[in-house]
């Protein structure tokens, strides 16, 4: 059992490669800058290691066999060879330290957290498919059933503003006789 009276949770974002801070229960919501910025430092070095790692109170590593008091231990999240994010834990002053043994545990941990999340995010991304692959079916049912242009178009700007969950869509459609770009749905 790993005892802990603080955690802290951070995500990759993969689009911007970001660390998230998700979970924070370390530091409370009016800590100093720079208490702030040692957890994230601390979180960034979590998710670069390669291992789960003991820190001092002053949030310094504890090399391997050095003594002393881990009273933080940080891990990386780690899904197919990529950090997916770093999970961060802190001891409570009045029980013993963290030793290598929590150390290995929390590495056991890290890797279920980074394996259901990996999991999650298949999930969501399928739904997605899922959900623009109904819109498209719904737009070629739609082609289908009806040969009157402003009818489609219509039902097709619904459906986009829809199926994006938009407050406003436009189609425009040239013109080639004019050539000129008419507005055929405006919502």
């Amino acid at each position: 059992v790993l005892r802990a009276d603080g955690l802290a949770l951070a995500l990759l974002d993969a689009s911007s490669g970001a660390l998230i801070l998700e979970y924070n229960s370390l530091l409370p919501a009016d800590a100093p800058p720079a208490e702030g910025e040692e957890l994230q430092s601390t979180l960034t070095r979590a998710l670069e290691s390669a291992e789960p790692h003991l820190l001092t109170r002053d949030w310094q590593p504890l090399e391997p066999g050095e003594t002393g008091a881990g009273v933080l231990l940080a891990a990386p999240l780690r899904q197919a060879g990529s950090a997916v994010g770093a999970l961060l834990l802190r001891c409570r002053a009045s029980l013993p330290p963290y030793s290598q043994e929590d150390a290995r545990l929390l590495g056991l941990l890290a890797a279920a957290v980074a394996s259901s999340y990996a999991h999650l995010r298949t999930e969501e991304a399928e739904r997605q498919r899922a959900a623009e692959l109904a819109l498209l079916n719904s737009v070629g049912d739609a082609l289908t059933r009806s040969l009157d242009l402003r009818t489609v178009i219509r039902f097709i700007g619904d459906s986009l503003r829809d199926g994006f969950d938009s407050s406003s869509a436009m189609i425009f459609l040239l013109d080639k006789e004019r050539q000129l770009i008419q507005p055929y749905y405006e919502w």
